[in-house]
This record gives C-alpha cells, sequence and structure tokens, in this order.
C-alpha cells in the first residue's frame, strides 16, 4: 500500500511539472504583480483588441491599465492585494474573462462588483 502512494504521488508530480513548464494554470503573485495563464486569457481573447486589467483598490479607487504578455503568461502589474479583473478590449466592446472559472492558493477570495467578479491575490 505503501508503495502504490509514493507511486501516486510521483505521477501527481510528474503532471504538476509539465503543467507548470507550460507556465502557471492560475493566477499567482509575483511581487506587486498577478501572473495569469495565456490560456485563461485566450478564452476571450483572439488576438485582436489589447488585453487590460480592471482594478478596484481597497480605499474604492477604480481603475484599468494594459497587462504585459511574457512568455506563456499575462501581467497584471501592480494587482497583488487589489480586486482585479482581466478583460479584452477590442472594437470598442469589453469581453471579460469568466475570473469565477480560474482559482489559486494565492487567491483569497473572488468579490462580486458592479462589472462582474473580481479576484483578490493577496
Amino acid at each position: 500500500m505503501k508503495k502504490l502512494s509514493v507511486l501516486i504521488g510521483i505521477i501527481f508530480m510528474l503532471i504538476a511539472n509539465v503543467a507548470m513548464a507550460n507556465g502557471p494554470v492560475a493566477p499567482v503573485a509575483e511581487g506587486d504583480s498577478v501572473v495569469f495563464p495565456k490560456a485563461f486569457i485566450d478564452t476571450v481573447y483572439t488576438g485582436k483588441g489589447e488585453v487590460r486589467c480592471a482594478y478596484h483598490d481597497l480605499t474604492g479607487k477604480n481603475s484599468d491599465q494594459p497587462m504585459q504578455q511574457r512568455g506563456n503568461t499575462w501581467v497584471a502589474p501592480g494587482g497583488r492585494g487589489t480586486d482585479i479583473h482581466p478583460y479584452v478590449l477590442a472594437d470598442g466592446k469589453k469581453s471579460w474573462c469568466k475570473i469565477e472559472d480560474v482559482w489559486s492558493t494565492d487567491a483569497e477570495f473572488v468579490k462580486w462588483r458592479k462589472a462582474g467578479p473580481c479576484i483578490h491575490v493577496k
């Protein structure tokens, strides 16, 4: 039984290493930024328009700014510690990513705002 447990553990480690080699599978904190997997952003991004992120800080200030693509990830600079929601702006329309479909050990909660759900990454 112990050998089976070890084998299962090794299999899970191998799967995790393959997944992480392609970039994170959920939002993660990095410095003061939040890094999202490219596959998550690609659910609404077709290569047209601009990938942006809406920010809602603890003081109630709302802002947004472009995200930066880095390899297999999109980075929301300064997003850590705020409620954030990635979207794509194309042809004057916003296409919001389904933030409720992604989760992370760094994410404290998903919070509903007027524009929709946001994720708060600690």
